[in-house]
């Protein structure tokens, strides 16, 4: 498997970056999400800030979020005494070609209905 580069690069470094503006109207199509439960790790206090609005949303009504200050040893942690949501998202900066291995924490103690990208059940690619 090849690491995937997630980094990306603005020709002028000077510039900052702008955030996404959101129109009125943009997503009023969006149907309500199910009922799921997501747990979100965040490193930067701009993500959790990002999630804690997610969590706010009306069409997040049906939906059990929960919002941490930590990485991968923080899920790792969380998850060796509590079952693991749905849906887990994790920022992280760590670098892609050491990420399934720095992942091997969390996979030892994530439920077996955990799945990835293609419907890869992450714990038992992991565990193999």
């Amino acid at each position: 498997m090849n690491p995937v580069n997630y980094d990306i690069r603005h020709n002028n470094a000077d510039v900052p970056v702008a955030e996404e503006t959101l129109r009125p109207g943009e997503l009023e199509s969006v149907r309500p999400l199910p009922r799921i439960s997501i747990h979100a790790f965040c490193e930067s206090e701009a993500m959790q800030r990002t999630m804690e609005r997610l969590a706010a949303d009306r069409r997040m009504n049906k939906v059990s979020m929960r919002v941490t200050n930590g990485e991968i040893e923080a899920a790792a942690r969380t998850f060796s005494s509590t079952a693991t949501p749905n849906l887990v998202i994790l920022e992280t900066h760590r670098d892609p070609s050491t990420l399934l291995t720095d992942l091997a924490p969390l996979a030892e103690v994530c439920t077996d209905q955990s799945v990835g990208p293609d419907g890869v059940n992450l714990c038992n690619l992991r565990r193999s």
